[in-house]
């Protein structure tokens, strides 16, 4: 009784993890894993039947991050082409089709955002810092005037006591000046 089922439990995990019969799974599912980054974790390998698997490749952290990277570009180009299966990698399944099409559109967005992500970081840090390329180039409020820059800096100096200040204050609009707490952050 117990034990058969157990054998039967055991016998049908063996075979998915040996790949001996293909399931049918939600690719909507694996893609939005692929979106949150939980691909290092093992889900995706679990989600896909392949616990021992999944559970290896998350202690390991990702196979040492290789074999997360390997699985996330496999499984990110099945999702985008709209394949109807899997059989690469190590992976074997069969695609619900009612799950291909938004499955597509989640890979696409994830691997626009994977793109687009680090160079909005990038442009933020330092494009449009204090001194940044938005600041020297911004319109005046009051004229609309684009400012022109100087050759001299126009930086603000730091003074003993931790406050900021300007030259030229008087060329300095307004909303360029900064206070002694804004040049502490």
């Amino acid at each position: 009784g117990n034990n058969a089922t157990r054998g039967a439990g055991a016998s049908r995990q063996l075979e998915v993890e040996l790949h001996l019969s293909s399931p049918q799974l939600s690719k909507t599912t694996i893609a939005l894993i692929l979106f949150l980054q939980l691909g290092p974790l093992g889900i995706d390998r679990c989600c896909m039947g392949q616990c021992m698997l999944g559970i290896l490749k998350g202690i390991t952290g990702g196979g040492f991050f290789i074999w997360s990277i390997i699985d996330y570009f496999t499984l990110l180009f099945n999702c985008i082409l709209g394949a109807p299966s899997i059989h690469a990698m190590g992976f074997d399944a069969t695609w619900d089709p009612d799950t291909i099409d938004p499955a597509k559109w989640i890979a696409i967005f994830t691997l626009l955002y994977s793109v687009v992500s680090p160079c909005v970081k990038f442009c933020s840090k330092y494009c449009c810092g204090f001194g940044g390329l938005v600041a020297a180039t911004a319109p005046e409020p009051e004229t609309g005037q684009i400012l022109q820059s100087k050759s001299k800096s126009t930086a603000p100096e730091r003074t003993a006591d931790a406050t900021v200040s300007n030259e030229d204050d008087e060329e300095t609009p307004a909303w360029m000046k900064t206070s002694g707490e804004d040049a502490l952050l």
